[in-house]
Parts: C-alpha cells; sequence; structure tokens
C-alpha cells in the first residue's frame, strides 16, 4: 500500500484461483492467515479486516473477505520497495562500567513474520577486541538478543529483546557479573498436558548468586539448554510462551557446581481443556496401515470462510499422534486443512491441540465417524463463524446445490476406478471460454465433497476443453484424459472417467536421525559450527550449533545418501579436514558424521613504528621451537602478511602456543630490536608493537648554491629537502650571500627544490635536483637563473591627450627592435599605447620611425633606462598638421553684372 490509501491494486492477473498472502501487517495490527482467492476476468474487489493488537476489530462491521465482484479501480502499480535497514552496537561491560572483551552474541529474529536463522556475531570480527560487537545492515524490526559465548570470569548474561530501526543504530548494553564458583548446567523441558514438547518459551532465574531475565527457547524445539551458570538454588519462573497454552507455576532446582540438572514443567492448554486420553482398548485398535482405516480432514475457517493456518489437531481415541498444519504428517498441502491418514475406522472426537496463529483457542471437540477408504469431515469455525452443514452429495447431477451465480454453468466429473469404487485424488483443468484449475479432489474449488467427484462452479459458458490429471502410479484411458465439454448456462455438465484399481503402494522408509559433530585434533568437540544436508536434489539447513555443545541433530531425515557440507566453522577452530562429507542416512536410526578440525588457531597482528610513526619494509619470523614461520614480510607481494596497510604485519592460522617473535629483516637504516614472548589464544588476534631505533649514520654537508647566467650569486632563494624518512624545509639565503648550507646532513640520495626564486632573477634553468651526500662528505648542487625582462611603455598623444595612433618606433639599446602601434612588437590594443615586453633590462634611445596619419613628426629621440623593478615610459607629444583650403574671385560691373574676364587678368 505505497500510496497509503488501504488499497492494494494487482493489475494484469490471469483468471484463475490463487493464495493471497498478507506479507506485511499494518502497524498496530495482527497479521491475517492467508486467503484462498479466485480472481474472475471482469475482476474482483476483496476486504480483509485486521484485528488490532490490544484485541479491538479494525472493522468491525465487515465480513473478513467480502467478494464484491466489481472491477477494480485504478490504482498504481506497487512499486518494490529494497527492505529496510538498521544497525545494533552491543556494549560489554562490567558493574565499574569497563569493557568486558571475548562475547559473543546471536541476533533471532521474532514476532509474525520472523524468517531465518540467527545472526551472530562476535567481539573481535572487526578486529578490534574492544568489548563492542556490532550487527550492521541488517532488516528492521523485532529481534531477540542472546548470549553464545560468555568472557572468561563472568557469569552469562541476560537474554533481552530489542527492535532495529530503519536508518538508525540501536546502542544496547549488556552488564555482566564476576563468575563465582565452578558453574553448572540447567535444562528446561516443557511440554503440555498431553506431554508433547511446547516451544516459543521463557524464563527468568533468580538465586543469590545471580539473577537471569528472559531465556528463550531458540529452536522453539520445547528444550532450553543453559549453560555456566552459578551452582546454586534458583527460583525458576516462566515468563511466556506459545499461544494456547497457561504458564506453568514458579519451580524451585539446584543446579550442581560441574554438572547439569534437568527441570520438567507443563504448560496445559488455556482453559483446562484436555485432549481425552486414548482408549484402555487400544490395543485392539487396527493400526495405522490396516485396511479398515480411512482419513479425518480438519478444515479450520473464519466466519467468512477464509482459511486459517497453523493449527494442531488429535483424534481421541485413536492410535494416531498429533498432526500440525503444514507439518510433515499432514497429508493436505493446503493451508488451514490438516489431513490425518490411517485413522482406524469407528467413532471419534476431533480437538485442536494448538490453535491457528492470532485466533483463540477452540475448546469443543468435534465428533466424526471413520469409515474405511473415506475421508470424514472435522470443522473448526473462529469465534463468530456460523456451522454450516455438510451437504450430501448424490450421484445425480440434478441433486447438487443450485448455489450458482446467474449465467454461469457447472461441470460436475465422476471418477471411479475399474472395480466400480470411487476413485480418489484426481484433478481437472478446463481450457476454453476461461481457464479453471487445477481443482483437485476433496480441495478448494471442489464444491462436492464426495470422494470421486470434483464440482466446478460457476463456469462461463461456452466450450472447454477438460483435462484430467490422474494420481501418480494411476493408468488412465488416453481417451478419458482429455474430453470435450460444453458448459451451459443454469445446467451442470457431467464427465465420466474410468481409473485401472490402485495397487498398493510400497511403505516408504523411516526417516532417520542424523548426528554431526566437529571435533579437534584431541577429539574434543568444537562448539558453534554449521551445517547443510542435501539428498534427493534438495538442499536443507543451515542446520547450527545452538546449544553450543559440539554436535547437530537433524531429525526426519530421508533415509539414504546425504551430502553434508560445514557452512560455518566452529569458533576459534582451523578449517576442517574435509568441508563437504558423505554419509548415508539409515532408515529409523541414528547415522552420524564428524568433521575433524586441526588444533585451534588464532593470529598474531605486528605493529612497526619508529619516531611516532609506521615503518613499512620489515620482515619477521615466528618460533615455538620446533618450526619458524617466515620470513612474512610488510605487504610484500607472496608474502603471507594478511594486511595490506605499511607498518602492519598479520599472521593467521597460527596454532596457540606460546612462540618468540623476532625482526629478521629491518628497513634500511633502523635496528631491529630484542626477540619477544608471544602468546596465541584460539580465536583471538594478540597484538604486538615493535619500537625499531634509527641507526646513527655519520652526517654530511650540502651546499646550495644561486647563481646567474653570468655565474654571479643571486640573493634571496630558498629550497626544501626530501629523502625517504620525509621533506624536510624550507632552508633560506638569510644572509643574502646566494648560498644555503646545510649541516648534519645523514648520507644518501636527498631531492632537493627551490620553492623561492631569487629577487630579480629570471626563471632557474630547473627547480629540482637530485644530489647524493657521502658520510663525512660535503656535497655541492647549483640553481642557474636568466637574466630577468623589462617592459617599456610609449605614449603618442596631443597637448589635450588625445591618443595619436598609428605611429611606428625604433628601440636601440641592448636589444634592438621596431614597434608599431597595434602592430608588431605591442603587447596592448590600446590606440596611442605601444607596450613591448622580454626586454633586456638597460639603457635604450627611443626614436619615431613613422609618424601618426593627421600629426606632423616628432623628429626628437628620447632616451630611457628600463629596469625590472617597474615598466618604463616614454610619451611622445604630437602636433597635428595646418589643415588648407581655395579662394574664388569673380569680377563684376556697377551693376553687379559678371564681366567676362580676358586671360591674364
Amino acid at each position: 500500500d505505497d500510496d497509503g490509501d488501504g488499497s492494494v491494486v494487482f493489475e494484469n492477473v490471469a483468471a484463475g484461483f490463487y493464495t493471497l498472502t498478507e506479507t506485511a501487517a499494518p502497524e498496530g495490527y495482527l497479521a491475517n492467515a492467508d486467503s484462498q482467492i479466485e480472481v474472475v476476468a471482469e475482476g474482483n474487489r476483496y476486504r480483509i479486516s485486521h484485528q488490532a493488537v490490544d484485541g479491538a476489530n479494525a472493522d468491525d462491521d465487515q465480513t473478513d473477505v467480502a467478494d464484491e465482484a466489481a472491477a477494480t479501480e485504478e490504482a498504481e502499480q506497487p512499486i518494490d520497495q529494497p527492505a529496510a535497514e538498521g544497525s545494533l552496537t552491543v556494549s560489554a561491560r562490567d558493574d565499574e562500567d569497563q569493557p568486558v572483551t571475548g562475547a559473543c552474541f546471536a541476533l533471532t529474529p521474532r514476532g509474525d513474520e520472523a524468517s531465518g536463522p540467527p545472526l551472530e556475531q562476535c567481539d573481535d570480527d572487526d578486529g578490534n577486541d574492544d568489548g563492542e560487537v556490532a550487527f550492521d545492515a541488517i532488516a528492521a524490526g523485532p529481534y531477540r538478543l542472546d548470549e553464545t559465548t560468555t568472557p572468561g570470569g563472568f557469569q552469562p548474561a541476560d537474554g533481552q529483546n530489542v527492535e532495529v530501526i530503519a536508518d538508525q543504530t540501536a546502542p544496547i548494553a549488556v552488564e555482566y557479573r564476576a563468575a563465582e564458583g565452578e558453574p553448572g548446567t540447567l535444562v528446561i523441558l516443557v511440554v503440555d498436558d498431553a506431554q508433547a514438547p511446547v516451544g516459543e518459551t521463557c524464563f527468568s532465574l533468580e538465586s543469590e548468586a545471580a539473577t537471569f531475565e528472559n531465556i528463550c527457547d531458540q529452536g522453539n524445539d520445547g528444550r532450553l539448554n543453559i549453560p555456566e551458570i552459578p551452582a546454586g538454588e534458583y527460583v525458576v519462573r516462566q515468563v511466556e510462551t506459545a499461544a494456547g497454552h497457561d504458564l506453568a507455576e514458579d519451580e524451585t532446582v539446584t543446579v550442581p557446581a560441574g554438572d547439569a540438572a534437568e527441570l520438567t514443567v507443563e504448560n496445559p492448554r488455556t482453559g483446562g481443556a484436555e485432549i481425552p486420553a486414548p482408549d484402555e482398548d487400544a490395543a485392539d485398535t487396527p493400526t495405522p496401515g490396516d485396511d479398515d482405516a480411512g482419513a479425518v480432514l480438519v478444515v479450520a475457517e473464519d466466519a467468512a470462510g477464509s482459511p486459517l493456518a497453523g493449527g494442531c489437531y488429535a483424534v481421541a481415541g485413536a492410535a494416531v499422534e498429533p498432526v500440525c498444519d503444514g507439518g510433515a504428517a499432514d497429508a493436505d498441502p493446503e493451508a488451514g486443512r490438516v489431513r490425518l491418514e490411517n485413522v482406524p475406522s469407528g467413532d471419534y472426537e476431533v480437538f485442536e491441540t494448538q490453535p491457528p496463529t492470532g485466533i483463540a483457542p477452540a475448546f469443543d471437540a468435534v465428533a466424526v465417524t471413520v469409515t474405511a477408504g473415506e475421508v470424514a469431515r472435522a470443522r473448526f469455525a473462529a469465534a463468530g463463524a456460523e456451522e454450516t452443514p455438510e451437504p450430501e452429495p448424490t450421484d445425480e447431477a440434478d441433486d447438487i446445490p443450485a448455489i450458482q451465480a446467474a449465467g454461469s454453468g457447472r461441470v460436475l466429473v465422476v471418477a471411479q476406478t475399474d472395480a466400480g469404487d470411487a476413485a480418489a485424488d484426481l484433478c481437472v483443468t478446463l481450457d476454453g471460454a476461461a481457464a479453471y484449475g487445477p481443482i483437485c479432489d476433496n480441495t478448494r474449488g471442489d464444491e462436492d465433497d464426495e470422494t470421486g467427484r470434483i464440482l466446478l462452479a460457476e463456469i462461463d459458458p461456452g466450450p472447454y476443453t477438460a483435462r484430467i490429471e490422474a494420481p501418480s502410479g494411476i493408468s488412465l484411458d488416453p481417451d478419458d484424459a482429455e474430453q470435450p465439454v460444453e458448459a451451459l448456462a443454469g445446467e451442470t455438465a457431467r464427465i465420466e472417467v474410468t481409473l485401472a484399481s490402485e495397487e498398493t503402494p510400497e511403505p516408504e522408509d523411516e526417516p532417520g536421525t542424523l548426528i554431526i559433530l566437529a571435533e579437534d585434533a584431541n577429539g574434543d568437540p568444537l562448539p558453534g559450527a554449521c551445517y547443510t544436508v542435501a539428498n534427493g536434489g534438495e538442499t536443507f539447513g543451515p542446520f547450527c550449533d545452538q546449544n553450543l555443545n559440539g554436535d547437530v541433530v537433524v531429525t526426519g531425515v530421508t533415509a539414504g545418501e546425504q551430502e553434508v557440507v560445514q557452512t560455518t566453522a566452529p569458533e576459534g577452530a582451523s578449517p576442517p579436514d574435509e568441508t563437504e562429507q558423505t554419509v548415508t542416512a539409515e532408515a529409523g536410526a541414528e547415522s552420524s558424521v564428524t568433521f575433524s578440525h586441526g588444533a585451534a588457531t588464532g593470529a598474531v597482528l605486528v605493529t612497526l613504528e619508529a619516531d611516532g610513526q609506521a615503518l613499512a619494509g620489515a620482515c619477521v619470523e615466528l618460533a615455538d621451537g620446533q618450526e619458524t614461520r617466515g620470513p612474512i614480510c610488510d605487504a610484500a607481494d607472496g608474502s603471507d602478511d594478511g594486511d595490506a596497510e605499511d607498518g602492519r604485519i598479520l599472521i593467521e592460522n597460527v596454532p596457540a602456543a606460546e612462540y618468540q617473535l623476532t625482526v629478521a629483516d629491518a628497513p634500511e637504516g633502523f635496528t631491529a630490536p630484542e626477540p619477544e614472548t608471544v602468546t596465541v589464544a584460539a580465536g583471538e588476534t594478540t597484538e604486538v608493537g615493535l619500537t625499531l631505533a634509527a641507526d646513527a649514520p655519520t652526517a654530511g654537508t650540502l651546499t646550495i648554491l644561486t647563481v646567474s647566467d653570468a655565474g654571479e650569486p643571486l640573493a634571496a632563494a630558498c629550497y626544501t629537502l626530501t629523502n625517504p624518512n620525509g621533506t624536510f624545509g624550507p632552508f633560506c639565503d638569510e644572509d643574502g650571500d646566494g648560498d644555503v648550507e646545510l649541516t648534519d646532513v645523514t648520507p644518501g640520495e636527498k631531492t632537493i627544490s627551490q620553492t623561492t626564486a631569487p629577487a630579480g632573477a629570471g626563471a632557474a634553468e630547473a627547480t629540482e635536483q637530485t644530489v647524493t651526500v657521502e658520510a663525512g662528505a660535503g656535497a655541492e648542487v647549483t640553481f642557474r637563473h636568466g637574466a630577468a625582462a623589462a617592459t617599456l611603455r610609449i605614449t603618442a598623444a596631443d597637448a589635450d591627450d588625445n591618443p595619436a595612433a598609428g605611429g611606428c618606433y625604433t628601440v636601440d639599446g641592448p636589444q634592438g627592435l621596431t614597434a608599431c602601434d597595434d602592430g608588431d612588437n605591442d603587447t596592448d590594443p590600446t590606440p596611442g599605447v605601444i607596450v613591448i615586453d622580454d626586454l633586456a633590462p638597460g639603457d635604450y634611445v627611443v626614436a619615431e620611425s613613422q609618424t601618426p596619419a593627421g600629426f606632423q613628426a616628432n623628429g626628437e629621440p628620447q632616451a630611457v633606462t628600463v629596469g625590472t623593478a617597474d615598466p618604463a615610459s616614454v610619451a611622445f607629444t604630437m602636433t597635428a598638421e595646418a589643415e588648407t583650403g581655395s579662394v574664388e574671385v569673380t569680377a563684376v560691373d556697377a551693376d553687379g553684372a559678371a564681366i567676362e574676364t580676358q586671360p591674364g587678368a
């Protein structure tokens, strides 16, 4: 529901039957069980009601699943969003708030949508044994935090419930108490009033020596193993149990030092309802597998007929074990339907031993009569559901209840064996005007509860092809396997199928138990390993050593060859001799396989420094008196160094023992320290810091000269010196004599860089040079500079400072050239201004060689001295040329008339 309007739309869904699963419940409400729905071509609308966590209904006046058979409103396609993630940091502290190192913790998902194995992290997983354990980038939600490894010298820590919030890091503090005396072990077994194991339980333990809160059944198998707790008398108080059961009364138990105590507590079903004990004459009751046996199909539904998953049921008085929805013994794969096989013929009562998920327990039993070869039905309805009497099917289609949508038809498939008996477990698919199925006998979509009859209702009228699928091992006539059929509005089309008589199948082998052991070189158990088990093309697991006793017990293993793979090695152990082994599981018996590990190992982290700085390039050796490992060199190719950082050498997979650590090869210029004794502990990283002293070399001297092209000293330059130990300086010519003297220079190659050029000088031929200083000797390096360039500025203007553009001028002196306004050698675009760059300093004479247009010539040369400090200037004042015109003379008489003149007049 991305837009938060309470509606979720699935578009482009093919018509047919589907299971609707709620993958995330609205905040503050309980999750709903799966619903079986039918999608029609016109579209459907389903309303899902929710119950608040506090017990109130989200919509009391609505049916749980109401089919309104209306076209869905347009809505945006749901967009898959990545699962929100957060982090958790566990800080282990003693009663003085000091870090406690060496702990390991398991983080187990909890809640209605909990799934996946526990996540385990240890203090040193991040390379720092500092009392901080981090769980990074884990899915947001509720978890259970339990200690899996107790630090030495401390009592086990209490478990606690934690919440991981998206995009946040939750800090969790765990306080440790010092251990008192030799510890013991307490095993708590939880059973119901039928002595069946009860999972989902939690307990608190109280004694004078210690108190433990919220210790929970991580495996949900009815067994809590609580090791390494202080010996003494405890009050055991149950604080949580599975839905539908009562908490046990407080018990007192004594935990012996160095031994184990076992306590069994009973959690009766809520309300005091009991499962009747088997009939005392059960010895005369036919055992499962007798010919005189049938089956019981339990259907659990809510008020709207939607299935309720997760329940468990028992048949009182029959030699049949209770069966849970979706469990190994449930012969019906659909949620909310539990089929108990091989129930001897007779009258019985069916009891609910565990209610469906999120549903209140049902205290009333359902009476059934089991007939050989048939299926008896028992319906358990949630509060508010009305019991609907089962229809009495007949052999005639006309007697089928006519409850169907107007304008639709029905198809009835009747199957029998060649002996005339009803044939069970058939499935049918209709393809034609629409698609229906596959729908199987006595499953959802079959509107006829009688075995051997499949009724498909509300079929769109039109021609269809009916495809019949027989149970495995049963032959079907090809003419019967695919038949044409016409669905007519308001009528029921009938198809008859005959199957060969079913042969009695060979009994399946009883499953066995596989015990997987992890041992060290001495045959002692190694805790904390995980494994997968593969057979028949399927892989199961991982199965982990949650009790930390060195073995993993896998029950219900199919008899035959198994491939067992160790996916997580025991804590602190070296890799096993073989990570994958083959073992044959015996039917109905225990089989075992052992993974052998070499000596437990740890690691050694060597850090090397000199003068407070990391020192690279060393090689070390590790010896135990019999063998020497190394030399192992710092970050060298082909080396066993497990740390790529300079000055750090990580030696991994070191058997736990005492060693001599030696610097076998010190970096040039340094002296190796004395060997050190190092103790390596299993599963831990031992850190050793080594400080190397620099050799005392004989110093030399270095003179740096700064000169001009003519060899004359140039003052005020500065330089830096670089060697393998770093860069030093700057060193400056403070007395202005053109040289820099360096004393006490260590021998070796040095790089000299000019950082400040001398005043008034041109560019240096090189700004960086290499020189070698010999021990006890002097070395010299020279930096040579050319002459500095100068600038001359020539301006031409009249007396009113108006520019006289376009002139050219000769410049004679240390250099000779001609510069024209906005032409050759002029770097300034301003009219009447000529700027000449890169002139050699000295005395020059500047003369006009081309007069600007409209001005009189200025023939007076000018002298100027050009230096490097500021540009020199020469100004030419120009005079404009005089303007000329003409005079016309006309001769007139006294009357003003023009007189024609004679030539020469």
